[in-house]
């Protein structure tokens, strides 16, 4: 007869078996959840320097070719949470793109003279500079509407260089480079 003393024990001895193996699991969840946490804390970290270094455009930059001829202008507000960028300022064409941290992620929204709005994520480059990725916008349709759909920005030499491809009926369209120098 089976006492509650042999039930006791009987029950035990399966668990006791597989408790490393539970516990082992149990650490490696454990594990994987801590570096989850750096990885997300790295890359916050990551955006939040990428944004530092977008605030040390600050000023005025003259166009260095017929393409960028009307300049730029970065100004930082807001307390430090916002960079503004006016391409071409007081031409009939000027454009603002504004900048700022979001959830840990470097954002980016362009209001453009063909009246659209396009978002993007802004990492950083191999190299220091900035790629824009789309992720969606207001008043436009990605698969239609002509658009900037990504761009690279790279400081070099005093040059500012931001090379932009621009999207209509859903496909590459062509590609358009500007460059700036301090003025």
């Amino acid at each position: 007869m089976e006492t509650s003393r042999s039930r006791a024990k009987s029950i035990q001895q399966p668990i006791n078996r597989r408790s490393p193996r539970i516990l082992s699991c149990v650490l490696a969840c454990l594990l994987l959840l801590v570096l989850a946490n750096v990885v997300v804390a790295n890359d916050k970290r990551a955006a939040a320097d990428v944004f530092e270094s977008l605030k040390d455009l600050a000023g005025d930059w003259k166009g260095a070719d017929e393409a960028s001829a009307g300049g730029t202008k970065f100004e930082v507000t807001a307390g430090g949470h916002t960079v503004i960028q006016t391409e071409f300022p007081g031409q009939p064409h000027e454009m603002k793109t504004i900048y700022w941290l979001q959830n840990g992620e470097l954002a980016a929204k362009h209001y453009c003279m063909l009246g659209n709005q396009p978002e993007y994520r802004v990492e950083a480059t191999e190299s220091g500079g900035l790629r824009f990725e789309f992720v969606g916008g207001t008043n436009l349709d990605p698969s239609q509407d002509p658009h900037a759909h990504e761009g690279v920005m790279e400081l070099e030499d005093g040059v500012l260089k931001s090379e932009w491809v621009f999207w209509n009926k859903g496909d590459a369209e062509r590609t358009q480079i500007y460059r700036f120098s301090r003025r």
